[in-house]
């Protein structure tokens, strides 16, 4: 029986690919959490004119948190598709599991972004932004962060 041929590069472009992950994931823990002040959150407690006059302070940090994040979420994506592409080689090209896996990680990612969006609004122009909706803002960013990890969820499971 011969061997089946393999193209080495592919690998090195999965290999690529799979370094994706652990670069999302140092960058959002850094830009997002770290210098957007995002974990911990602040309290749900705290008055509008204290999460304005936080987001005004911090606003160049957080700007650059957020765009930063925002540029580097498609590696998630990217090192989802590579996964497939492994799983494709376990479970069979067919499987639902990598469609399942492959499109979770695609409605992740929109999300985050949208989300991002939301918490670089806060900071985008603060000083002009009545306190109310720096807040709502905020409050609409850890809404949507925390509701739409069930697509997350989806990708796991699959995974």
């Amino acid at each position: 029986m011969s061997q089946p041929a393999y193209d080495l590069s592919e690998f090195n472009y999965w290999r690529i690919c799979a370094w994706n992950g652990p670069l999302f994931m140092f960058v959002f823990v850094v830009f997002w959490a770290i210098m957007g002040h995002n974990l911990p959150p602040h309290s749900a407690s705290l008055p509008a004119s204290e999460i304005a006059a936080y987001f005004r302070e911090n606003a160049n940090m957080v700007r650059t948190g957020m765009v930063v994040s925002m540029t580097f979420c498609i590696p998630y994506l990217i090192f989802a598709i590579v996964i497939g592409r492994i799983m494709g080689k376990i479970v069979g090209k067919d499987s639902v599991l990598i469609d399942l896996q492959v499109w979770g990680a695609g409605l992740t990612v929109v999300p985050v972004l949208v989300s991002l969006s939301f918490f670089l609004s806060c900071v985008y122009k603060p000083d002009v932004l009545p306190d109310y909706a720096v807040m709502t803002f905020y409050d609409m960013a850890w809404i949507l962060i925390d509701l739409a990890y069930s697509t997350t969820t989806v990708q796991l499971i699959a995974l």
